[in-house]
């Protein structure tokens, strides 16, 4: 008899960017290598500056280093604290107007 198989167990880790750095919090079981792209000085270095990268992220990490097994991105800019507030009130508006329509769904029913 086959049982089914479990889901494997997703890791998670929070990267905080605070300014300059970046912050990791995840579980003990995590190992996290921080690599970072030289800039070229010159236009069309940019597969040598990759060619660098990739010489320089020790062997344990290097297999990770393929587009198929990129997870996420971001790009990376201060945030203003009235950008923080509009996006808070613009989540609390859209999750009332959510509710609305659930309650239009409900008395139609």
């Amino acid at each position: 008899m086959e049982y089914p198989q479990k889901p494997l167990q997703r890791q998670q880790v929070l990267a905080v960017c605070n300014g300059n750095y970046v912050e990791f919090f995840a579980e003990r079981n995590i190992d996290i290598h921080v690599a970072k792209i030289p800039q070229p000085d010159t236009c069309g270095l940019e597969d040598l500056a990759e060619q660098c990268l990739e010489c320089s992220i020790p062997l344990r990490f290097r297999h990770l280093f393929d587009r198929s097994k990129l997870r996420g991105n971001a790009f990376i800019a201060p945030l203003a604290a009235t950008v923080a507030l509009y996006a808070r009130a613009k989540r609390r508006a859209l999750s009332q107007v959510d509710r609305i329509a659930e309650d239009e769904r409900g008395a139609v029913a």
